[in-house]
């Protein structure tokens, strides 16, 4: 599965408050609110939005989003207006939230829990 991070460099110019600078993320209010709303009015495909997904899973968006997000990412080069990047795919989970037992990467019984 293709990471934003894989196709995409974090922005050099923009540097966020809450997370480590080299994970090109950004936190959801105050100054990194603020940086991601200034570059999204100038260069809106050039930011991110990591956001929940109704299955349980996380998808980076392109564009400025607001409902259900998580977290922001802004890159150095725009991405495409409907581009996405699964980060988490929700049928992975089962309805408690748990992953499916199949998809642990269990090899052998007595490390089945």
């Amino acid at each position: 599965m293709l990471d934003l991070f894989d196709k995409y460099t974090p922005a050099k110019d923009c540097v966020p408050t809450v997370y480590e600078e080299d994970t090109g993320m950004f936190e959801t209010y105050g100054q990194d609110l603020q940086t991601v709303m200034r570059i999204a009015a100038k260069q809106a495909n050039r930011v991110w939005t990591l956001v929940d997904t109704d299955d349980g899973g996380t998808v980076w968006l392109n564009g400025y989003h607001y409902v259900n997000r998580i977290a922001y990412a802004i890159t150095e080069e725009a991405g495409q207006p409907d581009e996405s990047f699964v980060c988490i795919d929700g049928s992975e989970f089962d309805e408690n939230g748990d992953l499916h037992e199949n998809d642990l990467n269990i090899d052998d019984e007595e490390d089945k829990v």
